[in-house]
């Protein structure tokens, strides 16, 4: 659905989450999403899997997971830090 305005909604809130979750654990906005969990409406889930690809570059994840139902959730598992060189 291009030009959906609830597509650009939902993948702007996954991508807030996800930034939100790198931030509240002091990581760099460029660490990786080792998986990512959207629990959502029909409607917002259906957006959501037409934008994935680009939201899943945005936030470096590298597994989602979309889920129809409530209450909506947006979980976030870092992977690990690398380790220092």
């Amino acid at each position: 659905a291009a030009g959906d305005p609830l597509v650009a909604t939902v993948a702007s809130d996954v991508v807030a989450e996800i930034r939100k979750a790198k931030t509240e654990a002091t990581r760099s906005l460029r660490a990786d999403v080792a998986r990512l969990r959207v629990v959502d409406t029909p409607e917002r889930i259906a957006a959501l899997r037409g934008c994935l690809g680009d939201v899943s570059a945005a936030g470096r994840v590298a597994e989602a997971e979309l889920v129809e139902g409530d209450p909506p959730a947006v979980q976030v598992q870092l992977a690990p830090e690398p380790a220092e060189a």
